[in-house]
């Protein structure tokens, strides 16, 4: 009934998804976490509410005259669902009786569900590279069987266990942790493919955690009668991170309709290859420039 589609999401800048919660601590914005394993993530409704922006946006930036035509409007309630408003829909009689239409048969959630983004790789600084890709096998493991559960099914390989070793010609230091040179196989090989990295280190679990507990903090500041000000510290994820997401849509539909459903699909599809995706909070200073890439599948 629904098929899923898998996603990598890179973030070009630096992107702060804020969980929205008050630290009394050093930092005052928090990044968004996954409530089982305290590692980031961005919140489905984040995700969602990030792409809806901007695909609006971007069907108003296509017509004449900067609004949303009824195609339009169709495309984003297939995909998004029915925003509630007090206003009257284009689709109303003067008497207020509403006319008939395919999109009442649709239900009000739309007809494509979006899932939280789990991070699965953090650019770290080492005293050998610029950065590694660093994870764990149990990271990776974790987001594989969650996504084999969805139905996803070109994916990784799995990992077996590893701790604090990187793929490379030498050995490393990776913030404070010391890491081991180790030859990569098949599987590594598959990993490093599959999401685009050039150098990887694999931590044990626990360094894992432990070093996502220190993510970097930027203080905000402002210029007040030409001095500095600070107003608050927040957490965000460094720019190279790599998440994972899926989308996943409908796929009954009578024959009749099928091909309109599907184009709106098509465009999400295309939107999220084609186009950067601003997501999470400080736009205005270019935080949050995700790519996407879809993995399997129509490309």
């Amino acid at each position: 009934m629904y098929k899923p589609s898998l996603y990598l999401i890179r973030n070009l800048t630096n992107l702060h998804a804020g969980s929205g919660d008050t630290n009394y601590g050093i930092v005052d914005k928090q990044i968004q976490r996954d409530t089982a394993s305290n590692l980031p993530v961005i919140h489905a409704s984040s995700l969602k509410g990030a792409i809806r922006d901007h695909m609006t946006q971007k069907l108003k930036a296509q017509s004449d005259d900067k609004t949303l035509s009824k195609a339009a409007k169709f495309t984003l309630r297939v995909i998004f669902g029915d925003e509630a408003s007090t206003e009257k829909k284009e689709d109303e009689t003067p008497s207020g009786e509403k006319k008939p239409d395919k999109l009442d048969r649709l239900p009000k959630q739309g007809l494509m569900t979006f899932f939280e983004a789990r991070m699965l790789f953090v650019p770290m600084r080492s005293d050998k590279r610029p950065f590694y890709h660093v994870t764990s096998a149990a990271t990776l493991n974790d987001a594989r069987a969650w996504l084999e559960a969805l139905g996803v099914e070109e994916l990784w390989p799995k990992l077996p266990p590893s701790r604090n070793v990187v793929y490379d010609d030498q050995d490393a230091t990776i913030e404070d942790t010391k890491c081991t040179k180790a030859p990569a196989d098949d599987t590594i090989d598959s990993i490093k493919k599959f999401f685009g990295i050039d150098h990887l280190a694999i931590f044990g679990e626990e360094e894992f955690a432990a070093l996502l507990e220190s993510l970097p903090v930027i203080a905000r500041n402002k210029l007040d009668n030409g001095k500095s000000v600070n107003l608050w510290y927040e957490e965000v994820l460094p720019r190279q991170s790599i998440l994972v997401t899926a989308l996943s849509e409908y796929t009954v539909f009578d024959e009749s309709d099928k091909k309109d459903f599907d184009n709106a699909f098509k465009k999400l599809h295309t939107t999220l290859k084609d186009d950067l995706i601003q997501v999470g909070g400080n736009a205005s200073v270019g935080y949050g420039l995700c790519r996407f890439e879809r993995k399997g599948g129509e490309q």
